[in-house]
């Protein structure tokens, strides 16, 4: 029975969760692999650190060099940094190792590069949990769905602003007060700026982008949109019109352009994934041969991270003992345009705050209707001694949208814009 011998780098959350997958599945992955997966080196920062896992302190260095030994077959990058990430990353493929990595800001970033040198060393490179940690997506776009024309993804790929924005709408809670519950039970982090400001949807986005359209969309190229500014105030409205409010990432080519985006998103209901709550992401796909299907699993966390790794690990130790062919994995891209978000064509939802007690109502109405903008309601209410305007526009470019907002702002020096929030109808 051949011996698997894998490196692991880093040994934080996701890693010890690696650790702890491979070592309660072993008898199990020994007969279906018939190999030994065994965890001969791994990285850590401080090798004297007390661990709670009962690991042989031996195979703990600090020393990358330690890792890429002639007798180590699989790289297992699980630290999250960028630069000696990808540093380690590339010396391992020189040195013909294969590598597995959860790193989506670095996969997100410099995936055109990493394809590259994984083909030319011929080694097989698998990253499944970069997007959506328990959610098989990648290998449903891979596998399931290879050949077939995937037209539009659309995700909850984020279980912070998830879990922050389910409890606003649960509960009626201001956003500050929900971060500060999500902080305390560990569901976001001292720092929650990546989740909050939708960068790790972003990133997720990029990389489900560059796969299902066969080009490459870099974390640069998505637009990004974050929670921070959503308010109980919006939460209500959306329940009175039936909505739930998301962070959603969408993604879809049309004529060979690509729109990929990250925003706040006022979602139906009756849609399914308006109705994915806490700390759960679920990516929705529409095909051309399948149609519509919808993945949900934990995104985050030791062992739904760990499951991702641990298949690919099975994976790429199935295609060593088959011996087949590495394919470099950009073999079908092609340049496309990436569109800006000014492009986009959607409906929107506008909170119009009036600061003293004025009525403009017509005057503000007027000014959609000059500019060819269809609303297809309007709700006005006192709140707290503001005067409230909600208008729901018909489907509208965004760049038109954008002029709107900025005729309504010199209207009056009273009016102010609460918030502007794309509506999904068509999931």
């Amino acid at each position: 029975m051949r011996n698997i011998n894998i490196a692991l780098l880093g040994f934080g959350t996701v890693g010890s969760g690696v650790y702890n997958a491979i070592k309660s599945n072993e008898e199990t992955l020994k007969k279906e692999l018939n190999a030994n997966l065994i965890i001969k080196k791994i990285l850590v920062s401080d090798k004297t650190k007390k661990r709670a896992e009962d690991v042989n302190p031996n195979i703990f260095t600090d020393n990358f060099t330690d890792i890429i030994t002639d007798d180590i077959d699989l790289v297992v990058e699980v630290m999250g940094s960028m630069d000696f990430a990808k540093k380690c990353i590339l010396t391992a493929f020189e040195r013909g190792k294969h590598v597995i990595s959860a790193n989506k800001d670095l996969i997100a970033t410099h995936g055109q590069e990493l394809y590259k040198a994984a083909y030319e060393n011929n080694c097989f490179f698998m990253y499944e949990a970069s997007v959506c940690g328990g959610i098989p997506i990648l290998r449903v776009i891979n596998n399931h769905l290879f050949g077939e024309k995937i037209e539009k993804i659309t995700g909850i790929m984020n279980g912070t602003t998830n879990y922050i924005l389910s409890k606003m709408y649960q509960e009626g809670l201001e956003y500050k007060d929900v971060l500060s519950e999500a902080q305390r039970l560990g569901y976001a982090e001292a720092d929650p700026t990546s989740d909050v400001e939708g960068y790790d949807s972003a990133r997720k986005v990029a990389i489900l982008s560059s796969l299902c359209f066969n080009t490459y969309v870099t974390f640069k190229d998505v637009y990004t949109e974050g929670i921070t500014n959503i308010t109980k105030q919006d939460i209500s409205y959306a329940k009175k019109m039936g909505y739930n409010i998301k962070l959603l990432g969408v993604s879809k080519e049309n004529d060979g352009k690509i729109e990929a985006y990250v925003y706040p998103a006022f979602i139906p209901n009756t849609c399914q994934i308006s109705n994915v709550k806490d700390a759960y992401n679920a990516v929705y796909l529409k095909s051309n041969l399948l149609g519509e299907s919808m993945y949900y699993a934990k995104g985050a966390g030791s062992l739904p991270t760990a499951s991702a790794v641990l298949s690919d690990i099975v994976n790429i130790v199935k295609n060593m003992s088959l011996n087949l062919p590495v394919e470099r994995l950009d073999r079908n891209f092609e340049k496309k345009e990436i569109l800006s978000i000014d492009e986009i064509f959607t409906k929107y939802y506008l909170r119009i705050s009036l600061k003293s007690n004025i009525d403009i109502s017509s005057e503000i109405l007027s000014i959609f209707e000059n500019m060819g903008i269809g609303v297809v309601k309007n709700i006005k209410e006192d709140i707290k001694d503001n005067n409230t305007i909600i208008v729901i526009t018909e489907k509208v470019k965004e760049s038109k949208i954008k002029k709107c907002i900025e005729s309504l702002k010199n209207l009056n020096k009273n009016l102010e814009i609460g918030n502007m929030i794309r509506i999904e109808d068509n999931i």
